[in-house]
């Protein structure tokens, strides 16, 4: 049993060796926070925004549409740069609803880690559509996203008409499009992001089939608890003190599984869909790559010169953050398992040596 246990202690142990150097974006990330949702007006018209934090100084309000409106903003002028996909508006993959208390917490993170990503981005930390999110009061704000969905308009048509005329000169020039070594590379990154991309949501849906199994364990214990609780008050004094320590132990396992329950859902919610949105942001900025780069071939007007370099330098920093996410996470979620195994062992180890003695 001993060297059973020496052997868990140094598997545990190499996953909580740390890499020599963190990533770029946990070194460099300001203290940006989103705060927690609050109410606005009443009735049919409410709706909820977040306080958004620069050391603990509010700058700002932003409602959920409004940091869509960043990102769509920012993918539209910077399309080689991208940051982690926003959290889902109705619910995180789907598993956790609007009812469930932790829905609105998860949200808020997913946010956070969002703007926290813009923030870390020369590029998007410096252009004017970011600074109006983070410093603007709501009015000017207002005008600049009202004057941006205008120029979208104008710019969406013109863009139709020079497409008609484009592609016919296009087709003469160059005729059929043929892949380069720049496509090529693309292509196979976005292979190996779509295969790990799979991997963090099967992954995902295993943390909630452990958070539902989990639940489910604390609920039978409860009602095993409370089972106990009543028989002993109806039985005679030997069984009953019998029955008592039976509830008791049962209430202390309890304890330890809600404990359990608790850290493995926020990992889930939290820090495994943070990782899959960012996988999710990569895989979106090559695509727009493709689309940008068939448009020009199609003689469309788009700017193409950064596109490549910009996606190049973030896919590198995205790679740096992929290792060292995957083995922060990796490590959390065995150490809150073998947590868990411990203190039950502890528990029947206890309850064991109370009824020899």
């Amino acid at each position: 049993a001993e060297e059973i246990q020496f052997l868990e202690e140094e598997k545990l142990g190499s996953f909580r060796a740390k890499p020599e150097t963190q990533p770029k974006f946990l070194q460099e990330t300001p203290e940006i926070r989103v705060g927690d949702p609050q109410k606005c007006r009443e009735g049919r018209e409410s709706y909820y925004s977040y306080p958004i934090l620069v050391r603990d100084q509010q700058v700002a309000q932003r409602r959920y549409s409004e940091f869509l409106w960043l990102k769509n903003t920012l993918n539209a002028k910077y399309p080689g740069c991208f940051t982690s996909a926003l959290p889902e508006k109705e619910g995180v993959m789907a598993y956790w609803t609007n009812q469930d208390p932790s829905f609105y917490e998860f949200r808020r993170y997913g946010l956070e880690k969002f703007l926290e990503r813009v923030s870390v981005n020369p590029r998007l930390r410096d252009s004017q559509d970011y600074k109006s999110f983070m410093n603007d009061d709501e009015i000017t704000f207002q005008i600049r996203v009202k004057e941006s969905q205008e120029n979208k308009s104008w710019f969406g048509t013109f863009k139709e008409w020079s497409s008609t005329v484009g592609s016919t000169v296009s087709s003469y020039l160059y005729g059929e499009n043929t892949q380069n070594s720049s496509d090529q590379s693309f292509s196979h990154q976005w292979n190996q992001l779509k295969a790990l991309y799979q991997q963090q949501e099967s992954l995902c849906n295993q943390g909630q089939e452990m958070v539902r199994c989990l639940d489910n364990e604390i609920q039978s214990n409860v009602s095993l608890s409370k089972a106990y609780e009543n028989l002993s008050k109806v039985e005679k004094d030997e069984i009953s003190e019998k029955l008592s320590f039976m509830a008791e132990i049962h209430q202390r396992i309890v304890e330890a599984q809600r404990e359990s329950y608790s850290k493995v859902k926020n990992l889930v919610g939290q820090e495994m869909e943070d990782y899959r949105r960012f996988t999710l942001g990569a895989l979106e900025a090559i695509e727009r790559r493709n689309k940008i780069k068939l448009e020009a071939s199609q003689g469309q007007l788009v700017e193409t010169s950064t596109l490549d370099t910009d996606l190049r330098d973030n896919l590198e920093d995205f790679n740096q953050n992929k290792k060292f996410m995957g083995q922060q996470l990796g490590q959390k979620l065995i150490e809150f398992k073998h947590e868990l195994s411990q203190q039950l062992s502890e528990i029947w180890r206890d309850a064991y040596n109370q009824v020899v003695e």
